[in-house]
């Protein structure tokens, strides 16, 4: 099964080392951004219904509509892996930042970046760096860390742009054009205004959406508003009803039948399992 998980972190990013669990484990969602950097023992990193083996030095993208949850291999050898979490803003007074959150919007790409490759090794040795500089209390560990993130971010789209032979030169206003459906996504949504903001023709902007993300702009959108829908309903007391219209679909019906596609579990179902945990 699949839940919504409201996190928060203090401020725009979040690093720190962390360790998977030797049990099975439901996989969680979230519209943080967030890096995965396997250091000591392999792990099982399930994305969707996908398992990949995690080894020392692999790198992981986990992108805002991809479920997955990390698994200890071994029980008796749990896994330790620096866990990155950051909000998109943070790249937004870097030049062209908007770029460097590519890999994150790609939906039918392979999450891991093997540690045989250059660029996860220079990722995975700035989030090491990152971390021991904070562990040391170095007076300028948080200025650094802002450092190594965009490093590390550099690496993985390189990495992205180096190995996806569909992928053209990405223009920067169609980042900024998806950012715009993911804040939009529980107010009516403007093609028109997406187009603006992207700098393409419209041909080209529809072309250039799915080839980023693997998807139409209809179908990120449904994404999007469905992973709004399942936090109002961990985290609120409104009906289905308010809480499917309020993420913009106008038949219950219809958000019934996707809702139960992408989390495998009706809304009422959903709220029964998932609403006491969350406290």
């Amino acid at each position: 099964m699949v839940y919504y998980d409201n996190i928060r972190i203090q401020g725009e990013l979040a690093m720190k080392r962390a360790y998977s669990q030797p049990y099975d484990h439901d996989c969680h969602i979230h519209q943080m951004l967030e890096i995965c950097v396997i250091v000591e023992h392999s792990a099982v990193y399930r994305f969707n219904s996908v398992d990949y083996e995690a080894n020392p030095g692999d790198v992981f993208i986990c992108k805002p509509f991809d479920a997955h949850w990390i698994f200890s291999k071994d029980p008796r050898r749990p896994c330790q892996y620096i866990l990155i979490y950051f909000e998109p803003s943070i790249v937004n007074k870097v030049p062209q930042g908007n770029l460097l959150l590519t890999p994150f919007y790609m939906t039918d790409r392979e999450p891991r970046i093997p540690a045989s490759s250059r660029f996860a090794q220079e990722a995975a040795r700035a989030a090491m760096t990152s971390v021991q500089e904070r562990e040391a209390g170095l007076a300028t560990w948080k200025s650094r860390q802002f450092m190594h993130l965009i490093n590390m971010l550099s690496y993985l789209y390189e990495y992205t742009m180096e190995h996806d032979s569909e992928l053209e030169a990405i223009e920067e206003g169609l980042i900024s054009a998806i950012h715009y459906f993911v804040a939009q996504s529980n107010d009516s949504i403007d093609i028109e205004e997406a187009v603006r903001l992207s700098g393409l023709s419209r041909t080209k902007f529809f072309r250039c959406f799915r080839i980023v993300t693997g998807l139409s702009p209809h179908q990120f959108l449904t994404r999007t508003r469905l992973q709004a829908a399942a936090h109002a309903i961990i985290h609120s007391s409104q009906s289905i009803l308010n809480i499917s219209m309020e993420a913009g679909f106008s038949s219950l019906s219809t958000f019934n039948k996707r809702f139960v596609n992408h989390f495998g579990l009706a809304p009422r179902e959903y709220r029964k399992q998932y609403q006491p945990l969350r406290g």
